[in-house]
């Protein structure tokens, strides 16, 4: 049978901030870029979960979709980045590459149809062995645009083979913790793509039927995905 490497796994995300042009506020802009006052330009209320598994990097990749809202929903999209504080970026972007999760989640958790091990029966929560690797660009808002990261410097579990892998938009601040540690706070403006990682392999060998859910105060979402240890 196919064992999970359990070390340390790649991330591919979806917005490279070097790559695509994203510029700050002092920079001059670059080719194929637009002034902007907001730093998200692409909100998305969560109302599906798409999952592959990546076991060659030893870990699961989820992507959040639905109702998107940009400047096009003027209503929609003012009081998304009025909430947010969103509304002196002032700086310059490639259209529509910097977007984030609408839809503030209060949990992510983890369970599977059958025994992990004998601390984690069937149908039990796995919040506790699974750590979540995504980011959120919820800090950089509230600091004024001053809270940036460089994903050159990113932790372990954003690298596989001690090779900082493709990153999020500066703007994005790593989110990586067990699912039973993550705050709501944690959970906001997640960029769509997140990634979760086995800390451990179950008691036995074979393939498992786990269950994603992502929690809400208005409704959950979930997907259920098979996987071989």
């Amino acid at each position: 049978m196919k064992h999970l490497k359990l070390g340390l796994f790649g991330l591919c995300a979806i917005v490279l901030c070097g790559a695509t042009g994203c510029t700050d506020n002092n920079s001059q802009p670059i080719d194929g870029t637009v002034f902007s006052t907001h730093y998200i330009q692409k909100y998305t209320q969560a109302q599906t979960l798409t999952i592959r598994t990546m076991p060659d990097e030893g870990c699961v990749k989820l992507l959040i979709d639905g109702k998107h809202i940009t400047h096009h929903d003027e209503t929609a999209f003012r009081d998304l980045y009025t909430q947010y504080g969103d509304t002196d970026f002032n700086g310059y972007l490639v259209p529509y590459t910097m977007q984030a999760v609408a839809t503030e989640f209060t949990s992510i958790d983890v369970t599977c149809d059958r025994a992990f091990d004998p601390a984690h029966p069937a149908g039990s929560s796995l919040a506790d062995l699974v750590t979540l690797a995504g980011a959120s660009a919820y800090p950089y808002l509230q600091s004024g645009y001053t809270a940036s990261f460089d994903w050159r410097t990113a932790p372990a579990d954003y690298r596989f083979e001690e090779e900082p892998v493709a990153h999020y938009g500066s703007g994005f601040s790593p989110v990586n913790n067990r699912l039973d540690a993550l705050s709501p706070d944690d959970l906001r403006l997640l960029d769509p793509t997140l990634y979760l990682r086995f800390k451990t392999s179950p008691a036995q060998t074979g393939t498992y039927l786990f269950t994603v859910t992502m929690t809400c105060a208005e409704r959950t979402i979930s997907q259920t995905f098979p996987l071989t240890f």
